[in-house]
């Protein structure tokens, strides 16, 4: 139960026209749509493949591994390849995994093998892990080599995974 008001038009324009009317101005520092501004494109996949091996600053490679990965386009897996075996930034190698990853090729699982002799143990389970996901007989054959791996958790986490694989059968 609501209670509706109304004021007489009269009084209603006696209260409008006090004010003078005022045109609407901008508020300086207040964003202004543009129209028709044109969509940021997508770089292109040369320059994508050039920044995630040669950009000089370690977040834009990731970003362009990370682009590569989402564009799935399989010429991609040797770009990402690279960076995963020769790129001097940890980070930089685990997105290189989580971009093979993305590109869903099941061809991946040599390429993230070779992140299983990696300086790094982090990057070595990173890679046991992914294998697990592609999951076919490559890659299973991977995970069962990681069994030796010097650091006891990519052992540990090998070990695990492939009960999982075989539990899923």
């Amino acid at each position: 139960e609501g209670k509706l008001s109304i004021v007489s038009a009269s009084k209603s324009k006696e209260i409008f026209t006090k004010t003078p009317p005022q045109k609407p101005s901008l508020k300086p520092g207040l964003p202004v749509a543009k129209k028709d501004k044109p969509k940021k494109e997508r770089p292109s996949f040369e320059t994508l493949a050039k920044d995630a091996l040669e950009h000089e600053d370690s977040g834009a490679r990731e970003d362009a591994l990370i682009a590569l990965g989402e564009s799935k386009d399989t010429r991609a897996i040797e770009i990402i390849s690279k960076a995963l075996v020769n790129d001097p930034i940890e980070d930089v190698r685990l997105s290189a995994i989580d971009a093979l990853l993305d590109i869903g090729d099941k061809s991946i699982a040599d390429p993230l093998s070779l992140a299983l002799s990696d300086r790094d143990p982090w990057v070595r389970e990173s890679a046991v892990e992914a294998l697990g996901e592609v999951g076919n007989e490559a890659a299973i054959e991977f995970i069962k080599n990681a069994l030796n791996d010097e650091d006891g958790s990519v052992r540990e986490l090998a070990q695990e995974i492939l009960e999982e694989l075989n539990a899923r059968k």
